[in-house]
């Protein structure tokens, strides 16, 4: 009975192991998730949202591509191509040198609830501005500045990693950009600076102005 209950134990955490979303691969360099991969690579992984940059070095010429996001470079030693990853689902990445054509596969999740962070619509966004909060807008300063939500601190989210010093002493962070893309890699970024309560908007400020005509 005790090795039956064991065994049913090792299956169980294998099949939790198996259902866990993989955590993205790389660093975030001001809001920029960089990918660095090398010959014979297989699988890489990113969250959707955010703003993806794939590096690839090797002696001669490189041609860096993922074509389903219309993304790709040339060039000698090493090359970077840059993309947003928009959507969730697997990409093919292709690398040809002059040793020949490889190729392997971006795969972009979408972040869970168990990443921390919430993603809420306007309504919970709105519940959520209780207490000891800070609204954080991650857009442009043209966008903040054509129409934002008031009260809020700007922060390009390509800005937010080197400005943290900004956000900090607040209970809870909420963030929207314009559609929710931004936000999502700004959130992460707070996520791995340690901040535990952070609300994310889905459908960023076009959802606010919905939700907010009369």
């Amino acid at each position: 009975m005790k090795k039956l209950t064991a065994l049913f134990f090792v299956v169980f955490l294998l099949l939790g192991a198996c259902s866990a979303v993989p955590k993205a691969d790389g660093i975030l360099v001001q809001g920029v998730r960089v990918i660095e991969i090398k010959s014979g690579f297989s699988d890489i992984h990113a969250y959707r949202g955010e703003t993806v940059a794939l590096v690839y070095s090797q002696d001669g010429d490189i041609t860096l591509s993922v074509p389903q996001m219309d993304a790709e470079k040339t060039g000698s030693g090493e090359v970077r191509v840059e993309f947003k990853a928009a959507e969730t689902g697997s990409f093919e990445v292709v690398t040809k040198t002059d040793n020949g054509t490889e190729t392997g596969k971006l795969i972009i999740e979408e972040l869970s609830e168990t990443n921390v962070y919430k993603n809420v619509d306007a309504a919970g966004f709105e519940a959520a501005m209780t207490g000891d909060y800070l609204l954080l807008d991650v857009r442009t300063q043209g966008e903040y500045d054509a129409g934002h939500i008031e009260g809020a601190l700007l922060i390009p989210h390509t800005e937010l990693a080197d400005r943290l010093d900004e956000v900090q002493g607040y209970d809870k962070v909420l963030v929207y950009c314009a559609s929710g893309n931004r936000s999502v890699a700004a959130s992460q970024i707070l996520i791995d600076a340690g901040y535990k309560k952070v609300y994310n908007l889905t459908g960023g400020y076009a959802a606010w102005q919905t939700y907010k005509q009369p």
